[in-house]
């Protein structure tokens, strides 16, 4: 119940309110990425690369599938929930499963002081990569 619950939440995030069917379509204009090196530690982010795919977050399913030159689909084994970070922003947690078996982490935010500007987050032991992104459909 509490997954239901917290999925329907992460779908008014991206759906503006909207009721629709529980599949959102995000598209994709830019991202960033950041790694960890040789020492372990954290990179500084990237430069900001223009793109432009989308996203198809299927809550019903359970699956959240990214449309880029190679498609990526991360199966959501977890609802780890929602909070409300620092900076009072909106960000929904899922623990994955990607397409190659690999697990990681996909962060939905709501950037609430930016205007409601979206965000999604993909976070892998040594890698992490931050779409910008707005909702279609």
């Amino acid at each position: 119940m509490k997954r239901t619950i917290l999925l329907f939440f992460a779908f008014l995030l991206l759906s503006g309110g909207s009721m629709k069917a529980q599949t959102r379509v995000l598209k994709c204009y830019s991202y960033a990425s950041k790694h960890k090196d040789y020492y372990g530690n954290w990179t500084e982010w990237s430069q900001t690369k223009a793109t432009d795919f989308e996203i198809v977050m299927n809550f019903d399913a359970g699956h959240f599938s990214f449309y880029s030159e190679k498609t990526h689909t991360y199966n959501v084994l977890k609802n780890e929930g929602h909070e409300v970070d620092e900076d009072g922003d909106d960000v929904y947690w899922f623990y994955c499963l990607d397409n190659e078996g690999i697990r990681c982490r996909v962060r939905l935010y709501k950037l609430n002081k930016q205007s409601g500007r979206n965000q999604v987050y993909i976070t892998f032991n040594d890698l992490s990569i931050v779409y910008n992104v707005e909702t279609v459909r």
